[in-house]
């Protein structure tokens, strides 16, 4: 926090008009009063000057941060649904093949429906077509 409070600092020095003057020599206290009240603002003007400054320069960073934390996160959702499109076509080789060994060659012998079956095809196809439009393939 030190740190951020220094750079502001630094560019407030920047805004301000040079140093600020000393009124006590003044002997009317209104116009004195007046300039007191000035210079405050002047220096609330630079100091907040300067945060906008500040809150331009750091805008860019954090927008590249957030940019690639959710390319990461694409990245680990596109993983995951190949992850899951290959054990889903596992699972549905696996059904095939034992589909046709079996006693007469068919589903039902293996006490899968064939709206399962179906089901399952489906989903594959999506997971894949999903895969495609997010791979770029």
């Amino acid at each position: 926090m030190p740190e951020i409070l220094d750079e502001v600092d630094i560019k407030v020095k920047k805004y301000l008009r040079g140093e600020s003057a000393n009124f006590e020599a003044l002997g009317d206290k209104k116009l004195k009063g007046q300039l007191v009240d000035r210079e405050e603002l002047y220096g609330k003007s630079a100091m907040a000057a300067a945060k906008v400054e500040k809150e331009q320069n750091t805008l860019p960073s954090l927008r590249k941060a957030l940019k690639d934390v959710a390319m990461e996160k694409d990245a680990a959702v596109f993983a995951r649904a190949e992850e899951d499109a290959a054990a889903l076509r596992a699972e549905l080789n696996s059904m095939q093949l034992k589909a046709m060994s079996g006693p007469l060659g068919g589903i039902a012998t293996m006490g899968i429906s064939p709206d399962y079956m179906q089901s399952m095809e489906k989903e594959l196809a999506s997971l894949k077509s999903q895969w495609e439009i997010y791979s770029g393939e």
